[in-house]
Order: C-alpha cells, then structure tokens, then sequence
C-alpha cells in the first residue's frame, strides 16, 4: 500500500488495503478474480500448503508491499 500511496490515498483505504483477510472477501464479492492463498509460518508449512493450493505457487511475506520479498512461482 505504501509504495502506492500519496497524499489523496485515504486512511480506510490504505488500512483495508493493507490487510488481505479483510480485502480478500471484499474483491470476491465484488466478482475480481482472488488468487487461493494460505498462510504459514514455516518452511515445511509452506510447502505442505503449496502441495495443497497446487504448483506452481508464489510466495509473499505477509505485511510487505510493492513487491519486496516476493519468490515465485515455485514448482515441484
């Protein structure tokens, strides 16, 4: 959120934006294709969720924005 906001960007927004358990079901509802997702807390997590949601997956620290520390896809 921060790398795309300014100075019009209004606190709701940013703070709705910036929390995909709130904005996950909101853009579903709305009809925008959302991605499945899980969130773990370790490596064996992640993969035991990769083999679950189906490689290839990418993965995505949970509270970072404009796209520092995104890895993917990851395959089997």
């Amino acid at each position: 959120v921060h790398g795309g906001a300014t100075d019009r960007t209004g606190a709701v927004a940013e703070e709705l934006a910036s929390d995909r358990a709130l904005y996950r079901p909101l853009l579903k509802e709305l009809g925008v294709p959302v991605p499945r997702g899980q969130r773990v807390q370790s490596a064996e997590e992640a993969w035991e969720a990769a083999e679950w949601l189906g490689v290839p997956v990418v993965v995505k620290p949970e509270y970072r924005d404009a796209g520092p520390g995104i890895t993917g896809p990851i395959e089997g």
